[in-house]
């Protein structure tokens, strides 16, 4: 070496590996795999829930929206359909409003309604 030295640095350079050294590396790169693949399962379940949240969020609001909208609340009513004279009318059970009237399908005159 010729002169004075003007410093010292780290530097990072490759060095051949033994194979003992050589098997723990190729352990340690199974043991990350599999931590990598655990977390992304794992992240898949997570994005699932939270789909789930927010389609129930989504539910609520549209329901509150359309009940503000329509200024009515829906709610489930037993209705009857009647068949006479090639029409069919829906009844509500509980006041006997008709809630819609309209001509019968082919399969709905034969009976099968």
């Amino acid at each position: 070496m010729m002169g004075k030295i003007f410093k010292t640095i780290t530097r990072t350079v490759p060095v051949p590996l033994t194979p003992e050294e050589l098997q723990a590396a190729g352990d340690e790169l199974a043991k990350a795999f599999g931590s990598v693949m655990a977390e992304k399962e794992n992240q898949k379940q997570v994005k699932s829930e939270l789909k789930a949240v927010m389609d129930k969020l989504n539910e609520e609001h549209y329901k509150a929206w359309r009940t503000v909208n329509m200024k009515a609340k829906e709610v489930d009513i037993k209705v009857d359909f009647i068949i006479d004279e090639g029409m069919v009318t829906e009844v509500r059970t509980d006041t006997g409003e008709v809630l819609l009237q309209r001509k019968a399908e082919p399969d709905e005159m034969q009976g099968e309604f």
